[in-house]
């Protein structure tokens, strides 16, 4: 994550805090909805609504 955070800083401007915050969203959201190996493929949110459903059950 701190890799992909760094890139996408280098990427982006902002110009106060609030922007920074967004970027900030941004990059989280895209972490989240992205692939990951460590979770045989899926993304950190699809593991954890998967999560949840086996939990619930």
């Amino acid at each position: 994550f701190v890799g992909r955070l760094k890139e996408m800083l280098a990427e982006s401007e902002w110009k106060d805090v609030e922007e920074l915050v967004l970027v900030l969203d941004e990059v989280i959201s895209e972490y989240n909805d992205a692939p990951h190996q460590g979770l045989d493929g899926l993304s950190p949110d699809e593991y954890g609504r998967r999560l949840m459903c086996v939990v619930s059950d």
